[in-house]
């Protein structure tokens, strides 16, 4: 047979953080992956330091899709941060008007 058999992707195989689309307009989405139930806090900063948008939740285990609503914000570039029990984790994204 031309397929093989695949293994299961291990945790580190898997992408722990993705957002789309880039850039974003409206609203942006975010997938995270944990391998179970974590706290996080996921925030929205300008380039000048200000908080323009916040989440808290709390992970399933999986794939957690995240969605930003971001109309209010103007163009420009952005940080996004993520911060869990063990580690914090920031990108850069861009809006677009």
């Amino acid at each position: 047979s031309p397929f093989k058999e695949s293994t299961p992707l291990t945790a580190e195989d898997k992408p722990t953080f993705i957002i789309f689309p880039v850039p974003a307009n409206d609203y942006f989405t975010t997938n995270v992956y944990y391998e179970g139930n974590k706290d996080i806090v996921c925030n929205v900063y300008n380039l000048f330091g200000q908080k323009v948008a916040s989440k808290s939740m709390v992970t399933q285990s999986g794939a957690n899709e995240i969605q930003f609503d971001i109309s209010h914000c103007s163009a420009g570039m952005y940080l996004f941060d993520l911060i869990d029990s063990e580690e914090r984790r920031v990108q850069k994204f861009s809006i677009q008007r």
